[in-house]
């Protein structure tokens, strides 16, 4: 560290999750309601939402302009859910319970914080801090009290502030750049799906009327029917606290292990106790994530392969098991299926029920042609996922040296004293 930084523990700094009885209630005054999905990115909210007061009193977690909000929980402490807020509702905000509000003291300023915080020396050891078990786990209050920061004098703070600034502007840029250019890709693979499985593959096959206004005319000789009339629609498993356990246990997937189309055991959740059969996955399963504080997430999809046999699904997904799920997987990924989805999803109900997902339409063609549009899809897919996949790799290398640059900046190992300040 920097001989002219200071160590300083945030509990000097800053003041750890303000009161809100400071806060004087007016009677339907309203403010800002911040859910954990609408911090979008570092240094990103989106304050759409506006709650009266009384709404949000009990059980939410209270902020003002200019406090810094982080996520306290794993994954999105580690995906970076933190942001300075400003603007919000009368002044006024409210969020989820798994946030840390974080207010400067006048001997420090915000952005400093904000840097200092998203720093790779603060993340690591606040993930080694957590406690709980599973996806549960969280930052204490006691750790960000005792963190040491180290500090500059306000002129050199202000210089790092700047300098950050403008190197995190240019690289949150590139970001957006490259990420525009994944949600085209995107496009492209969801449409090349949605036209093999409503259409088919022989642009000269006589069509017919569906009868169904999203999907439009079909090829003659396939069928309309629906997804409970091909295979069965399983909801997952419901389990208590006290049946957590350690990594002996049994697997119980979850949204967060479904991504990108895959199963990623990365943050597992395991359990104890006895599990019906129908409740561990089988080869060519798919598991569907079927509730969520999150709408955009309810329907994402994963095909089980064979290593990932033999583990339980909680009660937020549901697995669809049928014979015909090798096509039915490309189905759940077009947007045909989207465009049903969203009439069952509405702003107060993000879930997909057993009974929806049951009477959803599907278009099926005889097995031998099932197995040609699969086919042509794994490879059509494939290219574009690992074009994008390419990408990934590009954008997650800006945000190390992202991070990067901010460890060497705020500890001071980079003296950013003399170079020019953009007022």
């Amino acid at each position: 560290m920097n001989q002219n930084f200071k160590q300083v523990k945030l509990k000097y700094l800053a003041l750890i999750n303000p009161p809100k009885s400071e806060v004087k209630i007016k009677e339907n005054i309203p403010v800002s309601f911040v859910p954990m999905e609408n911090i979008k990115s570092i240094g990103e909210v989106d304050l759409s939402i506006v709650r009266p007061i009384e709404e949000v009193w009990d059980g939410y977690t209270y902020f003002k302009d200019k406090d810094i909000i982080m996520a306290k929980v794993t994954p999105c402490f580690e995906n970076g859910n933190i942001a300075i807020v400003d603007n919000l509702e009368n002044g006024v905000g409210f969020g989820t319970t798994e946030l840390h509000i974080i207010r400067a003291h006048t001997n420090v300023k915000t952005e400093f914080l904000f840097y200092f915080i998203q720093s790779d020396e603060f993340k690591t050891a606040a993930v080694s801090s957590m406690y709980g078990v599973g996806g549960l786990k969280r930052i204490p209050t006691e750790f960000l009290l005792n963190s040491k920061v180290p500090l500059p004098d306000k002129e050199t703070q202000r210089r790092i502030i700047s300098f950050l600034n403008e190197k995190s502007d240019s690289i949150h840029s590139l970001i957006k750049k490259k990420q525009k250019l994944i949600d085209l890709l995107e496009e492209k693979r969801q449409a090349i799906i949605t036209e093999a499985v409503t259409k088919g593959l022989n642009p000269t096959v006589k069509m017919k009327d569906s009868g169904v206004e999203w999907i439009g005319e079909i090829p003659e000789h396939w069928r309309l029917t629906k997804m409970k009339y091909i295979g069965d629609a399983i909801t997952g498993l419901t389990y208590s606290p006290n049946d957590v356990c350690d990594e002996y246990g049994t697997v119980v997937l979850r949204s967060t292990n479904i991504q990108k189309g895959n199963i990623s055991l990365h943050d597992n959740v395991y359990v104890n106790m006895n599990i019906p059969g129908k409740l561990f996955t089988k080869v060519n399963d798919i598991l569907i994530c079927s509730r969520n504080g999150s709408r955009n997430l309810i329907g994402k999809n994963a095909l089980i392969l064979e290593k990932h046999t033999g583990l339980s699904f909680g009660a937020f997904t549901t697995v669809f098991r049928s014979e015909y799920n090798s096509f039915v997987y490309y189905v759940l990924n077009s947007g045909f299926f989207a465009a049903q989805l969203g009439t069952y999803l509405t702003s107060t109900i993000n879930q997909l029920t057993i009974g929806n997902l049951n009477n959803m339409e599907i278009v099926m063609p005889p097995l031998k042609e099932q197995k040609k549009i699969t086919q042509y899809l794994q490879q059509e897919t494939s290219n574009l996922n690992h074009l994008i996949e390419r990408i990934e790799e590009q954008i997650q290398k800006l945000k190390e040296y992202r991070q990067s640059l901010i460890y060497e900046v705020v500890t001071g190992k980079i003296d950013v004293r003399d170079l020019e300040v953009v007022q």
